[in-house]
């Protein structure tokens, strides 16, 4: 039980200042995340979109033109 007692003095605490650094920290990591990165997998996927409809299209023409 005394060492359990002891390891929570010897811990050191985070200051004021650490813990406003750190949370503005991930803060910005997770903004700069979402800036980023969303935008970019949104672009994958509206040129995966462009090309599933150019396939449907240019099947549709083939066989239009076979009928």
């Amino acid at each position: 039980m005394k060492e359990s007692e002891q390891s929570i003095k010897n811990a050191k605490p985070y200051n004021t200042f650490e813990r406003i650094f750190y949370l503005f920290l991930l803060i910005f990591i997770s903004i700069l995340g979402i800036v980023i990165i969303l935008p970019l997998f949104l672009i994958k996927q509206v040129f995966n979109l462009g090309k599933n409809i150019l396939k449907y299209a240019s099947s549709k023409d083939e066989n239009n033109s076979q009928v």
